[in-house]
């Protein structure tokens, strides 16, 4: 495939001489939008972004280089004076998840130059309520601070310590927190077993384990090229969200550089700039394909592709030539400076899809240096970035790189040979797909392809577009734009984006895991591609049998094709569903239902089609849903007597991403209610937060679960209930808004988890409950309630006895037990809820609540302990640790949890799985046989095998 590249490498070096041309005469219309766009940063506001309930490893810190020693030493008795931290100021003491916290640091300090991490090093270490740590550099904004921007993963506590060093040395720390809520965003992208080790290493996922497939293109020259304005921001970016597009390539540094003037100070300005589009993409759902160096930023005139911009917009020429850029140790050290002031003040941003350090290397005078310069500076993105953007680089058109494959997290290759024509550009993309795929277990696109014959679209855009997706690509292949010859995306071209953006949205390729499939026709015209695992995954078919004739005669001569029958090999024993989707059309026909015998090819008869068709593959065993028909319901009726209806299972979902939506579906036979952890109780008695998850609902609808929200009192904050409960009126107000809420929303009733109260509220408490169970009861909803374990009246602390039972008990519909916590966060380690225990609770509690309405608390998670302070974990995140630390899990005969200890002996982990619910459920079947059924606490990254445990629980 590599031959022809001479003739591809000149008609690249065409292409960049004639966009230079272009954008010289783009600039002075850039500028004028260039000067507007500094004026709005100041009214910037940090975005909501989007974004997983996945683990995120401990990363490693942002290197600095090392503080150069100081020439002369200080005369004798003369004392060091150490930097130091005046004030550390958050621009937020809340935030919700996946958004940004900017801390401004005023310090003190000796150094010349703010830019130069061997003079003075702002750092910033995060704590997350797991405790994981996360270190994140901080910067000089060029203006008028120091500042330090982080992106939380997880909800609950963030701790940080923040240093400043110089040559003097190191800071002392200066400490601080915040809270981080729920959100509906998803944060950055980021590869699929990085957040999930059963997910594919050749797919890309958000951080929280939503699915991501990029759908975008290419126009890296002039982001603004579409125009700005104060209403509507990017222009590019809006017309991006109504093609369906998420995801552009873009060359910051090549005309907002801020390294134009020199390599030790950057351009305030263009900073500025670049914070301004980043935010703007954040708040639009688009992510970039960030840039480091563009080609012509590292050419000169010496190079066969000429007209280089070494000389006219690189800083570093002031440093040296541009052979010793490659090779100079001063060179790397102030490159160094740079990488880290790049993450430090645009890696937070969820907007960055990932770090393209170099495009096309091939077109600059690294020559020999080419391969080990390119893996030093992928290196450190790898090694620094906090939240592990991937990193990709490439090669001119046409062209493989073996070694640089191996180094970047996402091979890509640039094509522009398509002198077949149209039909014949799928073979292309598709043969490219498929060497990168068996080249590296990564994800893989291609980064520019595209033809200034602008007759060709939007058949030769279609076919590249699609076949990449049947081959096995990441993201749609980047089509070249930016005006001139090559064009912009015509609305024939967004439609067709759309139309597969909308098709892929429907499979989850990196929880799925594809294979490629092998597709053989009968028809030697018809060929296709596709992937697939044990869930289903996708093909393309298309018609080649016009392939490298002129596009009059493609348009004139296509034909529909029938009676054609493929035979594809690659998916295992068992029945599918084969949606076959319209491509042109954007509509599904009806499913073909196949079986496919065990290690033998399926054979499957296509429906007619015209040029091409796309297929969704579904396994008969995944994602099944509930019959239709099980709606709403209202509060439970008693028993029959004589009778034990099936044993009730409920979830509490803190997190309600893509996988926990996944396991809502998957396990919907057992499942019977959702209690999405979403709303607080706020200090002024408001009921505070909304739908983080719109999907989430709608999954939960369709598989026939019980929605019951739960409200909390926010940081367990007594005073908060104590206000409304003692008080009639607000009593009363706070009724009515849980009334309208579970009414507005169509919910099915409430579940209040109101915890740690004060023991004098006992009797107004149990008034609100039964005040609020009555009004829900009118209006056919449920009232549920979780409540503290105990083995008597009064409990084992006062939280538990402000709970009176017996009249929370009759009111409410289900009285949910939190079984679990018997070793805590706050204790030594221990087993989270030893079984006789658990059996001791639920024997007090049926002589004090109606057995049918009492649920036991099971715990999904585990905790991770130093001393008596622990962080909670879930299974495949203990798993990982154990993994990680070489230890052996044992298991705890009085609870049937899993455990074992690292790091010497010093931390201990229990942690609960398949086995352990095993035990738990004989608890109910040989003691307890009478209760209402289990309430879960959490839903998210547990033990596959609990539900198969409850399935056959339910069975017996």
């Amino acid at each position: 495939m590599a031959s022809g590249s001479s003739h591809l490498r000149m008609r690249t070096t065409w292409r960049y001489r004639l966009e230079d041309v272009l954008m010289r005469r783009l600039r002075q219309v850039f500028l004028t939008l260039v000067g507007l766009l500094v004026f709005i940063t100041v009214v910037s506001a940090c975005s909501s972004q989007p974004t997983p309930a996945a683990e995120t490893p401990t990363v490693l810190a942002t290197t600095a280089p090392a503080i150069a020693a100081v020439d002369t030493p200080e005369p004798a008795g003369t004392p060091v004076k150490l930097p130091t931290i005046n004030a550390v100021t958050p621009d937020r003491e809340e935030l919700p998840r996946y958004e940004t916290l900017e801390l401004v640091v005023d310090l003190d300090a000796d150094y010349a130059n703010p830019y130069d991490a061997r003079e003075v090093a702002l750092d910033a270490t995060f704590t997350a309520p797991d405790g994981s740590t996360w270190q994140a550099p901080g910067f000089w904004d060029g203006e008028e601070a120091w500042r330090v921007r982080f992106t939380p993963s997880q909800e609950g506590e963030w701790r940080y310590t923040v240093t400043i060093q110089d040559s003097n040395g190191a800071s002392q720390p200066a400490a601080g927190s915040f809270q981080v809520i729920p959100s509906n965003h998803h944060g950055w992208v980021r590869i699929g077993n990085q957040v999930d080790p059963t997910y594919s290493s050749r797919y890309l996922v958000y951080d929280d384990g939503t699915p991501f497939f990029g759908v975008g293109h290419a126009d890296a020259l002039n982001i603004l090229i579409d125009g700005f304005n104060l209403d509507n921001g990017v222009g590019l970016f809006s017309n991006m969200q109504d093609a369906g597009e998420n995801y552009v390539v873009w060359w910051p540094f090549y005309s907002l550089s801020p390294i134009t003037s020199s390599y030790d100070s950057y351009s305030l300005q263009n900073l500025k700039v670049i914070d301004t589009i980043l935010r703007d993409a954040e708040q639009k759902g688009v992510k970039v394909v960030f840039t480091v160096w563009d080609h012509p930023q590292l050419r000169d005139d010496t190079h066969a592709w000429d007209d280089g911009r070494w000389e006219v917009s690189n800083g570093f020429r002031k440093l040296g030539s541009l052979d010793s850029f490659f090779t100079s140790d001063e060179a790397w050290a102030w490159q160094e400076n740079l990488y880290r002031y790049l993450i430090a003040r645009w890696s937070y941003s969820p907007a960055i899809a990932m770090w393209q350090t170099v495009s096309e290397i091939n077109g600059t005078n690294a020559y020999a240096q080419a391969d080990s310069w390119h893996e030093k500076v992928n290196t450190y993105f790898v090694e620094n970035d906090p939240y592990r953007h991937p990193t990709t680089a490439s090669k001119s058109g046409d062209v493989d790189w073996p070694a640089g494959w191996q180094a970047m997290d996402m091979p890509q290759v640039h094509l522009y040979d398509f002198d077949d024509g149209a039909v014949a550009a799928a073979g292309v993309l598709a043969d490219w797909t498929r060497q990168m795929w068996d080249a590296e277990a990564k994800p893989n696109w291609v980064g520019e392809f595209g033809v200034t014959d602008g007759a060709q679209y939007p058949e030769l855009f279609h076919n590249a577009t699609w076949a990449a997706l049947g081959a096995g690509a990441a993201m749609t292949p980047a089509e070249w734009n930016s005006g001139g010859s090559f064009g912009r995306l015509t609305d024939a071209m967004k439609d067709d984006l759309q139309r597969l953006a909308a098709f892929v949205d429907e499979i989850p390729l990196a929880a799925w895991n594809p294979q490629p499939l092998d597709i053989t026709s009968s028809d030697p015209d018809v060929r296709g591609w596709g992937v697939a695992g044990a869930d289903g995954g996708l093909f393309w078919v298309q018609d080649a049998s016009l392939e490298g004739r002129p596009i009059a005669e493609v348009r004139s001569l296509t034909a529909p094709r029938a009676g054609v029958q493929l035979t594809i090999d690659g998916l295992t024993g068992g029945t599918y569903a084969f949606t076959p989707y319209d491509t042109w059309q954007g509509r599904y026909l009806a499913p073909i239902s196949v079986t496919c015998a065990a290690d033998q090819p399926c054979v499957v008869d296509l429906p007619e089609f015209t040029s091409d068709m796309a297929f969704h593959i579904r396994s008969a065993t995944c994602c099944k849903e509930r019959p239709t028909g099980y709606g709403p319901t209202p509060a439970p009726q008693p028993a029959v007597t004589g009778s034990k209806s099936p044993l009730g299972v409920s979830v509490w979902a803190p997190v309600a991403g893509f996988l926990e939506q996944q396991t809502l579906q998957q396990n919907a036979d057992v499942l019977d209610e959702v209690n999405f952890f979403w709303y607080t109780l706020g200090a002024n008695g408001d009921i505070e937060g909304g739908v983080m998850a719109a999907e989430a609902v709608r999954v939960a609808r369709a598989a026939g679960l019980r929605i019951v929200p739960s409200i909390v009192n926010g940081g367990f904050d007594a005073q908060r209930v104590s206000a409304v409960v003692n008080d009639p009126a607000r009593r009363a107000q706070h009724i009515a808004d849980i009334l309208a809420l579970v009414d507005d929303n169509d919910y099915d009733g409430i579940d209040i988890d109101y915890e740690s109260l004060n023991p004098d509220d006992r009797d107004a408490f149990s008034l609100f409950i039964e005040e609020l169970a009555a009004a829900l009861h009118a209006e056919g909803k449920l009232l549920s309630i979780a409540v503290h374990a105990k083995t008597d009246d009064a409990g084992a602390w006062s939280g538990a006895a402000a709970q009176d039972w017996v009249r929370l008990g009759a009111a409410v519909d289900e009285f949910k037990i939190m079984t679990y916590d018997f070793h805590n966060g706050a204790s030594e380690a221990g087993p989270i809820a030893p079984l006789d225990w658990v059996d001791a609770v639920l024997s007090y509690a049926a002589t004090v609540a109606p057995p049918e309405k009492t649920w036991m608390g099971v715990p999904f998670y585990g905790y991770d302990w130093t001393g008596s302070t622990g962080q909670s974990l879930n299974w495949r995140q203990a798993l990982k640790l154990a993994e990680q630390n070489d230890a052996t899990p044992q298991r705890d005969p009085s609870s049937g949890e899993a455990w074992f200890t690292y790091s010497d002996g010093s931390r201990t982990v229990y942690f609960n799985d398949g086995e352990t619910m095993m035990a738990r459920l004989d608890i109910i079947m040989r003691s307890h046989p009478n209760i209402a059924g289990i309430a879960i606490w959490p839903l998210g990254g547990e033990d596959p095998a609990n539900w198969t445990a409850l399935k056959e629980a339910q069975e017996e």
